[in-house]
């Protein structure tokens, strides 16, 4: 069985490699973006051709950034209930960018 400390430490390391795995698909993504382009151009392949790839790639490139902002929400939310249970030493937390890309977003 879990003592909170033990649990909140695994959430956190949990947390952490949840976050970095998102960021490395997404780098991931990008390379490959990046890589499609490159490639098209070496080889003097017309535009249209790997153009619905592209697409989806980019498609699947917003859904990591949506997935993204979902776990910095959860992330948040994690950290409002280790606020209220004094489980973990909490180090103070930079203001969410997401307030201000909605904000942003909305106008």
């Amino acid at each position: 069985m879990m003592t909170p400390d033990i649990a909140a430490l695994r959430i956190a390391r949990d947390l952490k490699q949840f976050e970095d795995a998102l960021d490395t698909a997404l780098a991931a993504q990008c390379a490959l973006g990046a890589t499609l382009a490159q490639a098209r151009i070496d080889t003097d392949t017309p535009l249209v051709v790997g153009h619905v790839a592209l697409m989806r790639l980019v498609k699947a490139g917003q859904t990591l950034i949506a997935a993204r902002a979902d776990a910095i929400r959860a992330h948040e939310e994690l950290y409002k209930v280790a606020e209220e249970r004094c489980d973990f030493p909490l180090t103070p937390k930079p203001k969410s960018a997401l307030e201000s890309f909605e904000v942003a977003q909305a106008a």
